[in-house]
């Protein structure tokens, strides 16, 4: 495995709701060296094929560093899948750092280039193919071709590129094609920030591509002369706006007239099919608008939402739902699960059992909570305290319909016995499918 470079505190949730892949993903940056000519050992690898098959062992953010010192990091002909990474020379000077793609490499997931990484392609085969995706270009990072063909093909739906912070689409050296392809069919929805440039002749084919300037570019050239589809070049947008397009929602542009420019054009037919099936517009246009109301519904459903956080101006003090009081045997409900804490005496025979909701009233229960439909991995912690100090009364917390004890003591028993006396269960979702559902519960203290 790669070494972990830097950890940070798991992303803040309402009643302890969090889904596990965000979890993971937010604990670790996992850096990996591609140093050809180099020596093999710890993060350092020497092949391309060795980096490939480290990343896809790899969860959560990952970055693959290119160091030229010994010879130029090549990736070659083949079909790579990069499970996420990001790109990255040393520092956020342009050209710090350089790779070379080969005529018949395909690279598939890749999330961002930055860092002053100078990416280059001599082919004729786009190797970096989108299909109703996003890809960031970012911190002096440069895009450069100098063959018939182009280094980005957009093949179909709405893709996204962000270019951001001295980041450069070079002007081709080589024929026609251009840098980025967008093709009849595909758009381009792009946003730049922050002294930028982009080249004559940077875009090619008869799709649509809209340029959204967020920040004062160094240089947008509106001379493309391969491109057949629609050019519009867009004023200053908010920043808060912009970022819905990054953190994952479909569109960030402002303009209604993305294809319907004063040449008479008309509406773009864009064959929208994105990945979560959500648009149902066929023109950019129309998606744009579907999606801007869809981004008004978020933010308001957000500013709705008191995430259970610390105030810095009241000395850390936040709000928790009151912990439920429980004595002898019950059943708790999903509301009260969610509230996070269950306290109380056991009374009877040990061990007085503590019953969990069934897999279906979680599910109903995290969706409510959430206010969109539950999903695998959504996850809550419940503590569940013993005020008893004497004798032997125990609790055994079990599992209502669909549960499923994964790991872990269930028995919280008296101050200083074995089970100690309080616990901490982690409750996962499993199975979300009506008449299907079921959780998972892990003892995590």
């Amino acid at each position: 495995m790669a070494n972990i470079v830097y950890k940070r505190s798991p992303p803040a949730s309402r009643r302890g709701i969090l889904n596990l892949a965000a979890l993971q993903a937010a604990q670790a940056h996992h850096v990996i060296v591609f140093r050809p000519g180099g020596t093999a050992g710890g993060n350092v690898y020497v092949t391309w094929a060795a980096v490939v098959a480290e990343l896809a062992e790899l969860d959560g953010p990952k970055v693959v560093y290119f160091d030229d010192d010994l010879g130029t990091p090549t990736i070659p002909t083949g079909a790579w899948d990069v499970n996420g990474a990001v790109f990255a020379g040393d520092d956020q000077a342009p050209a710090s750092r350089s790779l070379l793609i080969e005529e018949g490499a395909v690279i598939q997931n890749l999330a961002r280039i930055e860092a002053g990484l100078s990416v280059s392609f001599s082919g004729t085969t786009a190797p970096i193919v989108l299909t109703g995706d996003k890809l960031r270009v970012d911190h002096g990072a440069i895009l450069a071709c100098s063959d018939a063909g182009p280094i980005i093909r957009c093949a179909s739906g709405i893709n996204y590129l962000y270019l951001g912070q001295r980041a450069i689409l070079s002007t081709p050296t080589g024929a026609a094609p251009g840098l980025v392809q967008v093709e009849t069919g595909a758009s381009l929805l792009m946003l730049t920030q922050e002294t930028v440039a982009i080249g004559d002749n940077v875009f090619s084919g008869g799709g649509d591509v809209g340029v959204t300037v967020a920040a004062a570019p160094d240089a947008i050239s509106e001379t493309h002369a391969g491109l057949t589809g629609a050019f519009v070049l867009e004023g200053t947008i908010p920043i808060a706006q912009a970022s819905k397009m990054l953190e994952g929602a479909h569109t960030f542009a402002s303009a209604a007239d993305l294809a319907s420019t004063a040449n008479a054009k008309g509406a773009s037919q864009v064959g929208i099919e994105d990945a979560l099936n959500q648009i149902t517009a066929t023109t950019v246009e129309g998606a744009i608008a579907e999606n801007r109301t869809a981004i008004d519904g978020a933010e308001a459903a957000l500013a709705a939402v008191q995430l259970a956080i610390p105030n810095a101006a009241t000395g850390g003090i936040y709000t928790t739902p009151a912990p439920i009081s429980q004595t002898g045997v019950g059943t708790l409900t999903a509301a009260q699960v969610l509230d996070g804490v269950v306290y109380g005496a056991p009374s009877g025979a040990p061990p007085t059992a503590l019953t969990l909701p069934t897999a279906a009233d979680m599910v109903a229960g995290f969706a409510a909570e959430k206010g969109s439909a539950a999903a695998v991995g959504d996850s809550c912690q419940l503590s569940v305290i013993n005020i008893n100090n004497t004798g032997s009364e125990t609790w055994e917390v079990t599992m209502g319909a669909g549960g499923n004890a994964l790991a872990g003591n269930m028995t919280v028993g008296l101050s200083g016995d074995a089970q100690a006396q309080s616990g901490i269960f982690l409750i996962r979702l499993t199975n979300v499918g009506g008449g299907t559902e079921a959780y998972d519960v892990i003892r995590i203290s």
